[in-house]
């Protein structure tokens, strides 16, 4: 069987819609992915895709050769597990002419898909990845297990253990302060009490942090020797040092899942949003999810010390830390 699973919007999603392009593999399917410019690298290395399409909606130009090439391809099935209505999804399966196409129709007249799954809000409960899984119903085929999965590009992997090395970075926390959303970051006042707290459980931090955070990370670099300041150019750069750290520390962001494709212990701080922090809780063996006291918070609201407990349930490491 031949099939394509649609993913052309957030890395992090994509990254959740792995454990389907392995069941399918196990199947003996013959995976392609359609993915978008901006996500597409995460798949770089995959073990379980055999072709990757990239949508470019920078480039229109482009959109009906890639069409025209993807009906060529004769798909058995199309999978879009966006969970989210979107026209873009009903259009780019319309047009991919699968006899099978699994996606969610709510809220079209029109719909595009043959077997429907429910938008987010129809069926709040169950996790991202649980989701994406029950598309594979119509085809018969069962889940290989629930956490993601993905490559790992020798060429990333060994640059970044160099620039590591050079850094005299050994055994290491890795700290991301960004995310996509302002309600999920948290404020430099509180990083830096919480590096006060838990900075000599580890003799060595990186940190990672995209323009807006530069200040903060400049005031925790001040503050505390031990932190160094990694630069990442793209998903891959960034997905090779979570695969290499002991502990993960991060806003809900797709590295929290990239850790959980590698198993790295996790911290991961949410805003308290019911409907949506509940598909996007880790998935690595070892983790914490901090969660915004109050119904309606932000990570802002997240106190200093349940971050700290947090910490302390993953490291599971003796340390002594400053100041107790």
């Amino acid at each position: 069987m031949k099939v394509l699973l649609a993913r052309v919007t957030h890395i992090g999603d994509l990254v959740l819609a792995t454990p389907v392009l392995r069941a399918l593999d196990v199947a003996d399917c013959e995976v392609h992915v359609l993915a978008g410019a901006g996500n597409q690298a995460v798949l770089q290395a995959h073990p379980h895709v055999d072709r990757l399409w990239v949508f470019d909606k920078r480039r229109p130009g482009g959109l009906p050769g890639l069409l025209w090439r993807l009906r060529r391809e004769r798909f058995d099935a199309w999978i879009d597990p966006t969970d989210d209505p979107s026209t873009t999804s009903q259009l780019l399966a319309r047009a991919g002419g699968a006899r099978v196409r699994i996606g969610c129709n709510t809220g079209f007249r029109r719909p595009a898909f043959t077997h429907g799954i429910p938008a987010f809000w129809e069926d709040p409960g169950p996790h991202a990845v649980d989701r994406a899984l029950r598309c594979l119903e119509p085809l018969g085929v069962s889940a290989a297990g629930r956490r993601p999965v993905l490559g790992r590009p020798g060429a990333v992997e060994r640059r970044m253990a160099q620039r590591l090395h050079a850094l005299g970075v050994t055994r290491y926390a890795l700290v991301n302060l960004s995310a996509g959303h302002e309600d999920r970051l948290w404020p430099a006042q509180r990083w830096l009490a919480w590096f006060e707290a838990v900075a000599a459980c580890m003799d060595h931090w990186v940190l990672i942090h995209m323009p807006r955070e530069a200040p903060t990370a400049r005031a925790i670099l001040e503050r505390f020797p031990q932190v160094v300041h990694m630069a990442t150019d793209g998903i891959q750069e960034a997905a090779a040092l979570v695969r290499g750290a002991a502990v993960v520390v991060s806003p809900d962001t797709s590295l929290v899942h990239v850790a959980s494709a590698f198993d790295v212990p996790t911290v991961a701080l949410y805003a308290n949003r019911p409907l949506f922090h509940c598909r996007y809780l880790p998935l690595a063996r070892r983790h914490q999810a901090v969660i915004a006291p109050r119904e309606g918070d932000p990570v802002a609201a997240i106190p200093v010390a349940a971050v700290v407990s947090a910490w302390d349930a993953v490291h599971r490491d003796r340390c002594t830390r400053l100041g107790t």
